[in-house]
């Protein structure tokens, strides 16, 4: 899936360390200690484990005070309010969808092992020791989901997700408003040095499995944190050049400052950080009978991302992009490039449990008098499983090869595919049809990027579930309807009229959008890129725009590493460095293609300007330990790993290059060589997962063609 772990930047004294430590660039003063051979190993919670939430002595037992809101409300009416329509606030028992998901694990699994679930979404219950048992529809904390004492109350947080925070030693003290101390330590009290930082909402915004949740081995689960830690948003530039994006943190998207409906004494100029964090979760909304948390969420995703009709390619192997330059001759049969990209979201879109969403693609072509000629995922909205659609989501599987597609998380052993689109990033789909003997032209093509929070397996499983009693006692208690219908939200929206005229819109964007998704298709076809990567060069030179030539010619320079064509991509990233000077991404880029060639000892070097820019990537880390340990340089793979899993303790490429390392510096039998190995043992990616996966290429129909980043898809002619 791509899922890595998340942490806060690290201070300039030790980023200036770690790189000395990888460069070799180390001061020897005569009194400094030698280097450290102490394995960095995950380290688990042990309060309510297999969640990894700490909880002090003082707040266990005080569920009931974590779940009270209303003591809040008097001084913070509008915050109070506006949460109470917010995800987290139906995060527990109250919620259908995951009542039905949380009470199955439990079943199989053993309330114990829930405790994973509820350091995130049932906290009051959890320090209680409650999760250990039943819940009752009747209890009051089965419904607190994620309050005021939770986020208000985290005064530390560890990488790794799953609760990975520590709650304060006592709640919150209500102040005197007559006094000016207390109001100062009520601020100071609630306003924790977590708060607004993405480190806090790392630590739920990211999960995994382990023997701890009765799985076999570890997985990867939900990940929003790294994603964004490796995002141009979180100041990271490694990924690729692209145009000026400003920075910005989980808040200042999830929270952003509106209007108070209601008096609040923290709003600042009549505003508030919204507390009703409306970017997702349609679908319990509309459960929820919330129309104004709807259209929130509406506002909020529409244009988040592109869509776009990118080319058109003929049978004879003929390139036309745009496509509205193409021609289109009677009988043809034709393939469509529908691009989509990633525009302002700063992790994957959609983001979230990426097995639960319901993100699609629609396109169809009509004839000049409107006549459809061919569509996909037209049937999407009504059926929920069409054959044509192209999902951007997560395919989970099973023991056997099988799809997960209602959160059954004690089924999850292996990710199927990913077609998710990362931030910034693009995802390129091809779509066949034919013209027809006596077409009507011009044709046109819409495409559409369509989105609901939720597929139709899981929405079906909540609305069974609404049947028994103990869902209708929780329903009578919440008022929620588990079997509403969830929108569907049109996030974009184009058409593009192949009549050989004059393209519209930013062509130079267009192109390189295209370019950029085509990077990701197999080995064979990656060439694909080539047409829109070099007419995209094309146009930055006659524009003699430097920003944009560094952009096509660092991807074009992309391309030529992936297939192996190093000398011509260092000299493509050397002329993009002519008009980005010291863009870290071509470093990222350099040790890339020099690794993909074994050319280790120069890929090191690349990957040590690298992580000097970007510290805070564990990705570069990770790059930059398995060259130095092909150059047979233990030492600085040891510290690049350690270096690495500082930041993300359970990242699995990071342990190996620990473990293979260690055992050489330190020798295979010592107890930190065998530490580390187990560490590895523990967290590698599954031995069975390739089997899984064509287990499930063989049996489900297109999971193979899934499989594929950039694949075809056959339109359906007219009914």
């Amino acid at each position: 899936m791509g899922i890595r772990l998340d942490i806060a930047f690290l201070g300039a004294v030790a980023i200036a360390t770690a790189i000395a430590a990888c460069s070799g660039d180390r001061v020897d003063d005569g009194d400094a200690k030698p280097p450290t051979t102490e394995p960095r190993l995950p380290v688990d919670a042990t309060s309510f484990y297999p969640s990894q939430i700490d909880v002090p002595a003082g707040r266990r037992g005080k569920g009931s005070e974590i779940a009270d809101v209303e003591r809040c409300a008097p001084c913070h009416a509008a915050a109070v309010t506006a949460w109470k329509s917010s995800p987290h606030a139906l995060a527990s028992f109250q919620n259908p969808l995951y009542r039905v998901s949380v009470d199955g694990f439990r079943a199989k699994a053993g309330p114990t092992a829930s405790r994973f679930c509820g350091g995130c979404h049932d906290v009051a219950l959890l320090v209680d020791g409650a999760m250990d048992r039943d819940v009752s529809p009747d209890d009051p904390r089965a419904y607190a989901g994620i309050t005021c004492e939770v986020c208000h109350g985290i005064v530390e947080v560890k990488p790794g997700g799953n609760a990975a925070f520590k709650l304060a030693d006592d709640r919150i003290p209500i102040p005197d408003l007559d006094d000016p101390a207390s109001i100062a330590a009520h601020k100071k009290r609630a306003a924790p040095a977590p708060l607004r930082t993405p480190a806090m909402c790392s630590a739920c915004h990211k999960a995994f499995l382990s023997e701890g949740t009765k799985h076999p081995h570890f997985f990867s689960g939900q990940d929003d944190a790294l994603p964004y830690r490796r995002s141009i948003y979180a100041g990271d530039a490694l990924e690729r050049i692209d145009q000026p994006v400003a920075p910005k943190t989980c808040a200042q998207c999830h929270m952003p400052r509106d209007a108070a409906e209601l008096d609040d004494v923290a709003t600042y100029g009549g505003k508030l950080a919204s507390h009703r964090f409306g970017a997702s979760h349609s679908l319990l909304a509309a459960m929820n009978g919330d129309a104004g948390q709807i259209a929130r969420i509406r506002e909020t995703l529409e244009g988040v991302a592109s869509i776009d009709v990118a080319l058109v390619r003929h049978a004879d192997g003929r390139v036309e992009a745009p496509a509205e330059l193409a021609t289109v001759a009677p009988g043809e049969s034709l393939e469509a490039d529908v691009v989509v990209r990633n525009l302002g979201v700063g992790h994957f879109f959609p983001g979230g449990t990426l097995d639960l969403q319901d993100t699609w693609i629609e396109v169809v072509v009509t004839d000049g008098d409107g006549r459809v000629v061919a569509e996909a995922g037209t049937e999407h909205e009504r059926t929920g499983a069409d054959p044509t659609a192209h999902r951007l989501r997560a395919e989970l599987i099973d023991e056997h090869g099988q799809p997960v597609r209602a959160h059954e998380v004690e089924r999850f052993r292996a990710l199927g595919f990913n077609q998710a689109v990362g931030a910034r990033d693009s995802i390129v789909e091809t779509y066949a049809f034919g013209v027809g003997a006596k077409p009507v032209l011009p044709l046109s093509i819409r495409a559409r990027l369509r989105h609901r929070a939720r597929g139709r397996e899981m929405a079906e499983a909540a609305c069974a579930d609404a049947s028994t009693e103990r869902s209708r006692a929780f329903a009578a208690r919440s008022g929620i309807d588990a079997c509403a219908i969830a929108p569907v939200i049109d996030v974009a929206d184009v058409t593009r009229v192949l009549d050989g005229r004059t393209p519209s819109g930013e062509v130079f964007v267009r192109l390189t959008n295209h370019g950029r998704g085509a990077l990701h298709s197999v080995q064979e076809q990656l060439d694909r890129a080539r047409p829109t990567l070099e007419a995209a060069l094309g146009l930055a030179e006659q524009d003699d725009s430097p920003l944009e030539k560094a952009m096509a010619l660092s991807l074009l320079g992309d391309l030529a590493g992936k297939q192996g064509r190093v000398d011509d991509a260092l000299a493509l990233f050397s002329q993009a460095e002519v008009f980005a000077p010291d863009a870290p991404a071509l470093d990222a880029l350099r040790g890339k293609a020099l690794s993909n060639v074994w050319r280790f000892d120069e890929a090191a070097a690349a990957l040590e300007r690298a992580v000097e820019k970007a510290p805070q990537d564990d990705g570069a880390w990770s790059l930059l330990a398995m060259a130095r340990a092909s150059t047979g340089n233990e030492r600085m793979a040891f510290d690049a790993a350690s270096r690495g899993l500082a930041l993300t303790p359970r990242h699995p490429d990071l342990l190996r290059s620990q473990a293979l390392a260690l055992r050489a510096l330190v020798g295979e039998g010592d107890p930190r060589a065998e530490a580390a190995q187990r560490a590895h043992l523990d967290h590698r990616v599954s031995d069975d997962a390739a089997d899984l996966r064509a287990q499930c290429s063989a049996t489900v129909p297109g999971c193979a063609l899934e499989r594929l980043a950039v694949h075809v898809h056959r339109m359906r002619a007219p009914h």
